[in-house]
C-alpha cells in the first residue's frame, strides 16, 4: 500500500515539475521569438528541455529553471524508490 502511494506521489511531482519547465520554456521562447518561438518550443520540446535552462541561466542569470529541471527527476526517483 505504501509503495503504491510513493509511486503516485513521485509521478505527481515529476508531472508538476515537467509542466512547470515546459510552460516556462514556452513563455521564454515566446518572449524571445514571438509566435514562432511558441511553435518551436512545442515541436522541439525534448531538445529544449536540455538547452533552455542553460540559456535562462547564462542570458538572464535565472537558476530556477535549471534547478527545477535537475531536481524534479532526482526527487521523484528518490520518492518512488526501487521496484
Amino acid at each position: 500500500m505504501i509503495d503504491g502511494i510513493r509511486k503516485i506521489v513521485g509521478i505527481i511531482i515529476y508531472i508538476i515539475g515537467g509542466l512547470y519547465v515546459f510552460i516556462s520554456e514556452v513563455i521564454l521562447l515566446g518572449n524571445l521569438w514571438g509566435t514562432l518561438g511558441v511553435v518551436l518550443g512545442v515541436v522541439f520540446f525534448p531538445i529544449l528541455l536540455i538547452a533552455m535552462p542553460f540559456y535562462a541561466l547564462f542570458a538572464f542569470g535565472n537558476w530556477i529553471l535549471l534547478v527545477i529541471s535537475i531536481i524534479t527527476p532526482l526527487l521523484s526517483g528518490l520518492i518512488m524508490g526501487k521496484d
